[in-house]
């Protein structure tokens, strides 16, 4: 799974982010987590004990660190900017990318337009598939 910092900006709780992504990560079988470089350290302890997820913290970005080795044949992304470049990269590995679009769900109500707009762009994107698992 691929991490975010929605929580940190404060567009969605501490609590509902690791309570959600705990609940992806059981339904879905994740097993590792690739936080995002500003995702707080506390936040990702509580990801790690209640998900039971190995944190991944890379060195570089993202995009890079995933063609440095091994890949998952599935990559669940929460909405993010790494939704426009990602699959470029990826572009002919196999890798399929899931955008978990319930999770512009789970934004504040006082998130701003603008923000919610980009988070509802990136994750139109859908690079390969979408899932919510309502």
């Amino acid at each position: 799974m691929i991490g975010s910092s929605l929580a940190e900006t404060g567009l969605i709780g501490t609590e509902r982010y690791a309570e959600e992504v705990t609940s992806i990560a059981h339904q879905r079988n994740v097993e590792r987590y690739y936080a995002h470089r500003r995702e707080d350290p506390d936040k990702l302890r509580l990801l790690a004990e209640y998900g039971e997820l190995e944190i991944v913290r890379p060195e570089l970005p993202l995009e890079l660190e995933l063609l440095r080795g091994p890949v998952a044949a599935e990559l669940i992304s929460l909405p993010s900017s790494v939704l426009r470049t990602l699959p470029l990269v990826l572009a002919g590995t196999g890798v399929e990318i899931t955008v978990c679009a319930e999770a512009t769900t789970w934004l504040r109500p006082r998130t701003s337009q603008r923000a919610a707009a980009f988070l509802d762009e990136v994750t139109a994107i859908r690079p390969t598939t979408s899932w919510d698992p309502r």
